[in-house]
């Protein structure tokens, strides 16, 4: 399927001003072979209807986060980026504890949870603190702007091979091991499906998110598609969402260089919110 160069120009436009996510003029070939799937799928015969559709107000907001989830796919994986997991349970948990036993919430934020193997990796992690430390109450949102994504992570279900990334104690202790019809798939126990709530968010458009504060907000590899201005939106959001000290995770290809008055480095990847 052929694409004309202003029907391009009107999906970059449609892109920036929905997602914050400037398209270079060499993405036109990469565009096409990634859409092209998805508009024999709707049975539309050209990019102009496609267009029509992602104008539509009645469709828009779930085509367009379907749209936005084709051109960023990026590598998702239980507990990727490893450093971020055992900072959490070595350094940062624990300071969050209260040694009088006082019942204290500890939220966190996956932005840009994809199929889900971030929050219930950070699932995974706080139940385990939760054994150690039982008067904590935990919880995750996880939000994304594409709504199939959130479907898949809110089912729970993961190819086998997923599993190589878990370790096996965990594995045992938070998933099935799917049979017959199954054979090849996991699908996460509710110890830690009831502690996540998935939710449709755009992070470009931020309205009022009823969630928050939080402990630590994760944003991993997500940032890196968005405008310049766009990240600070963000960023500031972020800022106002986390406690004072609460932490920020961005990915490995992500680095904060404007923002020293918001957020102080701790480790790689790793920010603390100042004051």
């Amino acid at each position: 399927m052929e694409i004309l160069e202003s029907d391009f120009q009107a999906l970059r436009k449609v892109i920036a001003s929905e997602a914050g996510i400037q398209l270079s003029d060499f993405k036109k070939v990469f565009l096409v072979s990634r859409l092209s799937p998805r508009l024999k799928e709707l049975g539309l015969s050209s990019f102009k209807e496609y267009i029509r559709l992602l104008q539509n107000p009645d469709s828009k907001n779930g085509e367009i986060g379907h749209l936005i989830n084709q051109i960023t796919t990026n590598e998702t994986r239980f507990f990727r980026e490893t450093h971020h997991f055992e900072y959490l349970t070595e350094t940062y948990l624990p300071s969050l504890v209260r040694k009088d036993n006082t019942p204290r919430r500890v939220s966190f934020w996956s932005a840009g949870c994809a199929t889900g193997e971030e929050a219930y990796s950070l699932a995974m992690i706080l139940s385990e603190f939760k054994k150690k430390y039982p008067w904590i109450q935990p919880r995750i949102l996880a939000t994304d702007i594409d709504s199939r994504a959130l479907d898949k992570a809110q089912a729970g279900l993961f190819p086998e091979k997923a599993a190589t990334f878990i370790p096996p104690p965990l594995l045992k202790k938070y998933f099935l091991k799917g049979i017959k019809e199954w054979d090849g798939w996991i699908k996460a126990r509710s110890l830690i499906k009831d502690l996540i709530t998935f939710e449709y968010f755009n992070l470009h458009k931020p309205n009022d998110l009823s969630w928050g504060p939080f402990d630590g907000i994760f944003c991993r590899n997500v940032l890196i598609y968005f405008l310049p201005r766009s990240q600070e939106k963000i960023l500031e959001f972020f800022f106002q969402k986390t406690i004072p000290t609460g932490l920020l995770f961005l990915g490995h290809s992500e680095l904060l260089f404007d923002k020293e008055e918001m957020f102080r480095t701790l480790e790689k990847t790793i920010y603390q919110k100042i004051g």
